[in-house]
């Protein structure tokens, strides 16, 4: 088992382009096809999350779990935010492992041209000890085991998380849903 790597959160004014975020809107390739859910008239895009820039992540990556180029992108349901975080359907893992200049950011809209996307924070890292607690308070994390507060169990054949996003973490605050944290079944 590994240690976990805390996500540090932070407003900043400088350009997150091919950077590691949380929020905001996710710089893509050119066929990228944004992650849905549903068919038809009943299908609707999975939110936006956050992106990984491998390289950025891979000094502390100790055991070599993670890709160490490229770009990780997570896509989750929020608008329903499901009660079984492991249905396949409610979240989505990609990789891009081409060259991060050739990126080009989404800007999500709605049906006016306003924007849809929350304020994108910088992303930062640090190595933290598996079950980690800043203070009592969960936080923002990579691989090791879902903290004691979890309130799923890994399935079976899974012996840690890819990600754990507190509910309530650096100004970030999840309404809903009464799960407290989320924890969508990133593995």
């Amino acid at each position: 088992m590994s240690d976990s790597i805390r996500l540090k959160v932070s407003e900043t004014e400088e350009s997150l382009f091919g950077k590691s975020k949380f929020l905001g809107n996710p710089d893509v390739w050119d066929d990228f096809e944004w992650p849905a859910i549903g068919d038809g008239d009943d299908a609707y895009d999975l939110t936006f999350i956050c992106q990984i820039n491998c390289a950025e992540i891979a000094p502390y990556d100790k055991d070599n779990k993670l890709p160490h180029t490229g770009m990780l992108y997570f896509f989750y349901d929020l608008e329903e935010m499901p009660d079984d975080p492991f249905d396949q359907n409610t979240a989505r893992v990609l990789y891009y492992d081409g060259d991060l200049e050739n990126l080009v950011e989404v800007k999500v809209v709605d049906e006016d041209g306003e924007p849809l996307a929350h304020t994108e924070q910088k992303i930062t890292f640090e190595n933290v000890e598996d079950g980690f607690m800043a203070g009592d308070e969960e936080t923002h994390r990579m691989l090791g085991v879902p903290s004691s507060e979890c309130y799923f169990e890994l399935p079976y054949g899974f012996e840690e998380m890819l990600l754990q996003i507190a509910a309530q973490q650096d100004g970030f605050f999840l309404e809903g849903g009464g799960i407290g944290d989320l924890r969508p079944a990133f593995h």
